[in-house]
């Protein structure tokens, strides 16, 4: 807080405050600016110009102080040097800020991104905001992903997460599930949590815009892979809602139906595949069925922002060939089960997910992570029966995330 500004009951008289500047954060004698720290302010009373009357010279005097909060100033890749860090409620903003080529200017208010010209404006390089009323942050170029700093939980409710010693007296020690981690600053490690601001305004939500690393880009260790936390349904988060990988019942075509779910490039703004344009492969490396289906020369995901995750990825995790047929080949990437039946939460009916890889033994099946058992499996295509749905994969330059 502070104070914004200081008035007298008489208008021939006039007051100010001798060891504390208007409008700045009210600190005591030490410089702690903290809730119930006491300060002491030295008040001088004087004649306006012309007020000063010999025949009233006493006066009942009350002085009103209007307080306001003080909200921060926050700069990013940008030269803060002699530009304010505070400012009060209810004051404007008329700072210079040297334009940036390559990035337009990002402000951002109570975590909401402001409309140039509606809302500010910035002009020869003068950025003006009047009437602030909350934190300011500004950039010029924001980071896609920030690590997580509060991980995800559910509790095990069913045999699949019980099985592994989620309960009380079991091996875990505790009935609460834990997906991913926070990881250490400057690595990353597959099952590190992120929360991506894949929409472009300026929040990075910690239930809704949850992340994990899953490996590199193959071909290029400068951009991240990493996965969301659910399933979805016409790009929402959705735990009930659950497509084919292909209607027609032919897995040659890739993940047809499957990927009509996936976030578009409007609903995900502030991410994009490198590549939206892939080659279809199966799980052996090449572009047809064993019985002689080709596959298209390319699988088209121009429309999202996201994409299937592959069982080539998915084998990186490990260091064994998938699948192995076996339960569990997974256990250690139980990031990769949040909402789903492992759990059997109750706002879920989810056995899995599809994987973008068709099976080259059979032209009719596609690999899935089946969930409830952490293993990668393979079903029809066209099956809905087995609670299979649609989780998307994002593709991040590692220097667009702070890490």
């Amino acid at each position: 807080m502070g104070i914004k500004d200081i008035s007298i009951n008489y208008d021939n008289l006039k007051v100010e405050i001798l060891n504390y500047d208007l409008k700045s954060r009210l600190c005591d004698e030490s410089n702690q600016c903290t809730l119930g720290m006491e300060k002491k302010l030295e008040v001088k009373v004087s004649y306006q110009d012309g007020g000063y009357q010999s025949s009233d010279t006493s006066y009942d005097i009350r002085l009103d102080f209007l307080f306001g909060r003080i909200y921060s100033i926050s700069y990013y890749d940008i030269d803060a040097t002699n530009l304010p860090h505070e400012i009060m409620e209810g004051e404007e903003i008329n700072i210079t800020i040297p334009n940036h080529i390559d990035y337009f200017l990002n402000v951002f208010m109570n975590n909401k991104r402001l409309s140039n010209e509606s809302d500010y404006q910035y002009k020869n390089d003068i950025l003006i905001l009047p009437n602030v009323n909350g934190d300011i942050r500004l950039y010029f170029k924001m980071p896609i992903c920030q690590r997580a700093t509060i991980l995800h939980t559910e509790e095990c409710k069913g045999n699949y997460c019980s099985g592994m010693g989620y309960k009380v007296d079991g091996s875990m020690g505790t009935k609460t599930i834990t997906y991913g981690s926070l990881g250490t600053a400057g690595n990353l490690i597959s099952g590190d949590a992120f929360d991506c601001d894949v929409n472009g305004d300026g929040n990075y939500d910690a239930e809704t815009e949850r992340f994990y690393y899953v490996t590199d880009m193959e071909n290029n260790s400068n951009i991240a892979v990493l996965i969301y936390y659910n399933n979805v349904s016409g790009g929402m988060p959705n735990n009930e809602k659950y497509y084919p990988y292909d209607s027609s019942k032919e897995n040659w075509h890739g993940p047809r139906t499957a990927m009509e779910q996936l976030p578009t490039t409007s609903q995900w703004s502030n991410v994009s595949l490198f590549n939206t344009e892939r080659k279809l492969i199966n799980e052996y490396g090449t572009t047809s069925t064993k019985d002689g289906h080709t596959f298209p020369e390319v699988l088209s995901y121009s429309k999202y922002a996201a994409r299937l995750l592959t069982i080539a990825e998915v084998r990186k995790l490990v260091n064994f060939y998938i699948p192995t047929w076996k339960n569990g080949e997974l256990d250690n990437q139980l990031y990769l089960v949040e909402n789903t039946n492992f759990s059997k939460k109750d706002n879920s009916k989810f056995d899995g997910y599809w994987l973008e890889t068709p099976r080259n033994t059979m032209s009719n099946y596609s690999w899935i992570i089946f969930a409830t058992t952490r293993r990668v499996h393979s079903v029809e295509v066209q099956r809905t029966d087995t609670f299979v749905g649609v989780r998307p994969v994002i593709e991040v330059y590692k220097s667009d995330i702070d890490y």
